[in-house]
């Protein structure tokens, strides 16, 4: 049985675009005022990095414990690793990882992530969460008929 939690936090690490002159709902804290908070004096180098795809540092309150989870990585390492230290994420918390689906702008990302969360957490391990055909070759049927085959979601280090 799901209990009620008493507070969810989402943090947005990648998410396809990034746009600081869109207003706002009241209820959501904008990129710029997130990083006008946090010391921006106007230098793009505390700017997070746009990339294709979708990674969120998800964590659940209730009854003064707190669990949090990565879901997702994001398509590449270097957009991960940057917008993790200019949010000032602490990923030394992340207690498992899930990954949504096997395509590489959710997963490309994931060894990066998981050995930044392990040099964060003393080496621990952490629990991984997938869909059992995460794994699969996929590819796009292009119109002449061919197949043009998708980057395969890494599986070890290269």
């Amino acid at each position: 049985m799901l209990e009620a939690a008493d507070k969810v936090e989402i943090r947005i690490l990648a998410d396809n675009v990034t746009d600081g002159l869109s207003s706002n709902p009241p209820f959501v804290e904008g990129e710029m005022a997130f990083l006008g908070r946090r010391g921006l004096t106007g230098s793009a180098r505390c700017l997070c990095c746009a990339v294709h795809g979708l990674s969120c540092l998800v964590t659940v309150h209730r009854g003064g414990k707190t669990r949090t989870v990565l879901f997702d990585s994001g398509p590449e390492d270097y957009a991960f690793e940057r917008n993790v230290t200019r949010l000032g994420v602490d990923l030394s918390v992340v207690e498992s990882i899930v990954l949504s689906h096997g395509h590489w702008d959710h997963a490309g990302a994931m060894l990066l992530a998981l050995g930044m969360i392990r040099g964060r957490n003393g080496g621990r391990d952490v629990p991984f969460y997938a869909h059992p055909g995460m794994f699969m070759t996929r590819g796009v049927r292009q119109p002449n008929g061919n197949v043009r085959q998708m980057e395969d979601v890494p599986v070890s280090p290269t």
